[in-house]
């Protein structure tokens, strides 16, 4: 009988047994988006380098301003500017005044900006209506990123801010971790999309679904296609799998059954099978463990039970095995109707956002259209026995 153990006790074990291979490559910043950082990247030097103005306006000492009103205006003496990418080589006292325009670095002895708005200008004169604090209208030496800090953590994944981000800095490259993920769904009833499907037949989800998981993810996958139903063939294709790719997903073969092999590629390839179900709902015919140093992960045939397995379970021990940080952490919110659930079982249910709460989406685990409604699934932990509406729930995102 299989055992089943606990997601996490689950994602401990497979961390605990090794680590995949592990390439880095270097991108250009264009082709870096979704990608994970293979290095530890910190700010060469302050963003702005020097202070400069969010505004089009005038560059004064605030304290020239104080108590300044539309009754009560001030006098300065404007005595010159400095316009965008120039830099300032000049310097204000109190009682003086430099045009400026937004991304224009501020003179020394400015502290603020007021806006034009607010100013007229005559004969080498500004009147000023409207005070201002220090540091309005200013986006300080450094405000925006510091020296030293930290651009991108290891294993990080690069989302369109930190693209942004790196580019203001002039990185035309950044070094990515290269993880390359093979993909392969079992099954003499199930065709690759593109061809015809003869009666009887099912298409390949699995595949697609998986691959863009990991994609999303960072990783590198590609997809075999589909195998028969036959042993011989199965340890063929593992075996081209493992010598292409840092870790292997295969789909289907996992539930017990007469033509179900999953398991038995282990034996014939002499690698470790360490998880033999798991305690979720669903996803618990899930098998995992080590082939020749490299990760496999067997995974539900049924489409919805796949990505339940793999996005709370394969994604998670990667993670764990790379020692990178998870950035898809749940959010909470109510939920929006009674939810019943089985005592005992980490269950996931599909969901959708309502206004203002989440709401479960309900069907079997075959049903594709679940995840096409909605993308996030509502955790409920083992020892809880469902939610009532208006409770607050876990929640992630697929």
């Amino acid at each position: 009988m299989r055992k089943v153990i606990s997601r996490e006790k689950a994602i401990k074990i497979m961390s605990e047994a090794g680590k995949p291979p592990l390439r880095s490559k270097i991108l250009s910043l264009s082709e870096a988006l979704g990608k994970r950082s293979a290095s530890n990247l910190k700010a060469p030097f302050d963003l702005p380098p020097l202070s400069r103005s969010t505004r089009d306006g005038y560059a004064v000492n605030h304290r020239d301003l104080k108590g300044v009103s539309e009754g009560m205006p001030a006098y300065l003496n404007l005595i010159g500017e400095i316009r965008v990418g120039e830099l300032p080589n000049i310097s204000i006292s109190l009682g003086e005044a430099v045009r400026v325009f937004t991304g224009s670095y501020l003179p020394q002895g400015a502290d603020a900006v007021v806006m034009n708005e607010f100013v007229e200008e005559s004969q080498g004169v500004i009147e000023v209506y409207r005070s201002v604090a220090a540091g309005e209208n200013v986006l300080a030496k450094g405000e925006d990123w510091p020296q030293g800090s930290t651009i991108l953590d290891y294993g990080e994944r690069i989302n369109l801010g930190k693209v942004g981000l790196l580019a203001a800095y002039g990185f035309d490259k950044v070094e990515v971790i290269e993880l390359r993920v093979g993909i392969a769904s079992t099954g003499d009833e199930v065709v690759s999309p593109g061809n015809e499907l003869p009666a009887g037949k099912i298409y390949d989800i699995n595949s697609y679904t998986l691959y863009s998981l990991l994609k999303n993810w960072g990783a590198e996958p590609w997809i075999y296609g589909v195998v028969s139903d036959n042993l011989d063939k199965l340890v063929e294709v593992l075996d081209l799998l493992l010598d292409k790719s840092d870790v292997v997903v295969l789909s289907g073969g996992s539930s017990i059954g007469v033509r179900d092999y999953t398991r038995e590629l282990f034996r014939k390839l002499k690698g470790d099978l360490l998880i033999e179900g798991l305690n979720i709902s669903p996803g618990k015919p899930t098998v995992a463990g080590w082939i020749r140093g490299k990760p496999v992960f067997g995974l539900p045939g049924h489409p919805i039970s796949s990505i339940v397995s793999a996005r709370v379970f394969m994604i998670p021990a990667l993670e764990s095995m790379l020692g990178v940080a998870n950035q898809e952490e749940p959010f909470f919110i109510r939920i929006g109707t009674n939810l019943p659930s089985v005592l005992g079982v980490e269950e996931f249910i599909c969901a959708c956002l309502g206004d203002k709460c989440i709401l479960p989406i309900w069907g079997k685990s075959g049903a594709i259209s679940r995840v096409a409604r909605g993308n996030f699934l509502i955790r409920v932990p083992e020892d809880v026995e469902g939610y009532r509406e208006g409770e607050v729930v876990e929640v992630w995102s697929i």
